[in-house]
């Protein structure tokens, strides 16, 4: 995810178990544990990083470059093994790289109208995939699936296929242009959102079935965030507005906690014959941080949220009182021109 910061655009991305952030910036990449917030990696990169990714909770990370002519430029994957400050393996491509996913065993490369597929160990190419358009949304699980999956040029519509299979799925998720998926950890959910912002659907892979569907509000706005506890249990929405919403998303028999209704008002026995508005699961929870944009990680085991604003803040936020969220710690990441402490070590430039 792109964020627009005091200091310029900043790629974020989580590791696969959502306990570490890596970010790609104008300077290199850095890398912070999220709970307690500790930068744990700073790296200096000329040109810049563009995005960064890393593998579980290892040293190795891979990461693209900003400049079209330096050392490290935009068509080129570097894969970097940190402990030992060394270049592994690089992957050159003949146009510029729009999105990387990687797991134990594959690193899948979004370019200009084709997605490659290569095994991680020896950097083989498995296969590689044409698409039609270069708005491209991507999503993969993050060990043991093999699903790919990715915004078809159809409206609305996924396709769904397999790593090293001639397997082809399609699923019709919305009306309007899909502005942004997720899959969950375990390769068995998708979830999407459109251009209108309104609904949130989540889908069985396997089947294609839809099995949830919530509603963000009836206004349309830019959903920036979906992001799914590791358990599956709690989804979070935010969007440009700044309001993080969170839903119990019923895939966790474990989390009893009731996403809003209008049955909670006293129209239970009048809702069949209301429009479909009435009839949808709203937030059990909100978190208002006005105009912020963010991107975040939901923990339901400690009923937290880490939160990362393109205001250059940090956010733990408690949500064990659902009604009143609370947030308990904000910390400044990122440091800026009027920072008289810019040079401390526990900011990113």
């Amino acid at each position: 995810m792109i964020l627009n910061t005091p200091n310029g655009q900043i790629y974020i991305s989580f590791n696969q178990l959502k306990n570490y952030c890596c970010f790609g910036t104008d300077i290199g990449f850095y890398v912070y544990q999220l709970a307690p917030f500790k930068k744990m990696v700073s790296r200096k990169i000329d040109g810049g990083v563009s995005m960064v990714k890393m593998l579980h909770e290892s040293n190795i990370f891979i990461f693209v470059g900003k400049s079209k002519t330096n050392l490290y430029p935009r068509n080129k994957l570097i894969i970097w093994n940190d402990e030992n400050k060394s270049v592994l393996g690089e992957i050159n491509f003949n146009s510029d790289i729009k999105n990387v996913n990687i797991t134990k065993e594959y690193i899948l490369v979004l370019c200009n109208n084709k997605i490659y597929i290569y095994q991680f160990d020896n950097l083989s190419l498995v296969r590689s995939v044409d698409v039609s358009s270069n708005d491209i949304i991507m999503g993969m699980g993050i060990e043991g699936s093999k699903y790919l999956i990715y915004t078809s040029d159809e409206k609305g519509v996924v396709t769904i296929t397999k790593f090293d299979e001639d397997y082809f799925q399609q699923i019709t998720a919305h009306q309007n242009e899909i502005d942004i998926l997720r899959v969950s950890n375990d390769g068995k959910y998708l979830i999407t959102a459109s251009t209108k912002g309104t609904l949130v659907r989540i889908f069985d892979i396997n089947s294609g079935e839809l099995i949830q569907e919530v509603r963000r509000g009836c206004d349309p706005v830019k959903i920036l965030d979906l992001s799914l506890s590791n358990d599956n249990s709690v989804l979070l929405v935010s969007s440009i507005k700044g309001t993080l919403h969170l839903y119990n998303t019923h895939l966790n028999e474990d989390c009893d906690i009731k996403n809003k209704s209008w049955d909670d008002y006293g129209m239970k026995y009048i809702r069949n014959v209301l429009p479909d508005y009435f009839n949808s699961q709203w937030s059990f929870s909100q978190i208002y941080l006005s105009g912020i944009e963010t991107f975040s990680v939901v923990d339901n085991t400690a009923k937290k949220v880490y939160v990362l604003g393109n205001n250059g803040q940090y956010y733990i936020v408690d949500y064990e009182d659902t009604l009143n969220p609370v947030i308990e710690k904000t910390v400044k990441y990122i440091s800026d021109e009027s920072d008289p402490f810019s040079e401390r070590s526990t900011t990113i430039r």
